[in-house]
């Protein structure tokens, strides 16, 4: 009885215990987002570098096994680095030569055909109101219809201001493609010096750890190496399969946006868990703009 009557009398310490541990969790909320938005702003400042060092990172994850396999033949380092570079660029070159003409003539119907998607969305909400209007509440069927018209005017004007951009104004803003363009070719110079001198690295890493931790260090590197490598070459691998077969596939049900979709899901699907759901989205959009028996 005694025990019970502790428990009884013990309920407002747990209660207000509770409480602290809701308050930490809800500061706790707030902090990492506050970090997160001092993060985004940070990488706004430094996005130059950032792109930079992910793109010489990702291309040099990329040369790495041919580099390795063209030293196994017996081609030096810096020769094999530089073959392997080369490869991969033509590769990308090639890739980018044949699908950027139909991606950008894709592209440009689309956001010139907007209005008359948007229109053609309001069309069909309407009739599925009338046929389907089970609840019979003008007031709820009013908002529904104020909120798609709202998005499909916004919708419009954001496709109007790219179509102008990319038709008019793309001339004007050469100096931004050249940023980028610069920013990628120092990338590219530095994946060639990451994989050329990455036994070097290693050395020095493990010169610097010292003796007692030179084989720990030497199996984190060639782990982290392999994995993240891995991940890296597969994701690109898999991204532009997927790519393809949604090109392939909506070219053989006659789609006529098939060169954007696929390349919406190659991009897409490099962004884990909802990048692919997000690229059907767009796909079952740009589907039901033109038929509803094309979108399924």
């Amino acid at each position: 009885m005694q025990d019970k009557d502790e428990k009884f009398t013990s309920n407002p310490f747990l209660n207000e215990n509770q409480w602290r541990r809701r308050g930490i969790i809800a500061w706790s909320l707030l902090g990492m987002a506050g970090v997160f938005v001092v993060s985004v702003m940070a990488l706004g400042r430094i996005g130059q570098a950032v792109e930079l060092l992910a793109i010489g990172g990702i291309v040099a994850f990329i040369c790495s096994p041919l580099t390795n396999r063209f030293e196994g033949w017996g081609v030096p380092r810096a020769l094999a680095a530089f073959l392997a570079l080369i490869l991969v660029i033509l590769i990308f070159l090639g890739f980018v030569a044949l699908i950027a003409q139909p991606l950008i003539d894709e592209l440009l119907i689309l956001l010139k055909n907007a209005p008359l998607y948007a229109s053609q969305l309001q069309s069909m909400i309407s009739e599925v109101w009338t046929t389907y209007d089970a609840i019979g509440n003008p007031t709820v069927r009013d908002a529904v219809n104020s909120i798609v018209s709202q998005a499909s005017s916004l919708g419009v004007s954001f496709a109007s201001e790219a179509f102008r951009w990319l038709s008019a104004n793309a001339l004007s803003n050469i100096s931004t493609l050249g940023e980028h363009f610069m920013s990628f070719f120092l990338g590219l110079v530095l994946a060639y010096w990451l994989v050329k001198d990455y036994p070097v690295i290693v050395r020095e890493l493990v010169t610097i750890a010292g003796p007692d931790r030179d084989d720990e260090l030497r199996l984190l590197l060639a782990i982290l190496s392999r994995s993240v490598g891995g991940y890296m070459r597969s994701t690109i691998i898999t991204s532009v399969a997927n790519g393809i077969f949604a090109y392939v596939g909506c070219l053989l049900i006659g789609n006529p946006y098939a060169g954007l979709i696929g390349a919406i899901v190659g991009i897409f699907h490099i962004i884990p868990v909802v990048g692919p759901a997000f690229s059907a989205g767009i796909a079952l959009i740009l589907s039901v703009l033109q038929s509803p028996m094309l979108a399924l």
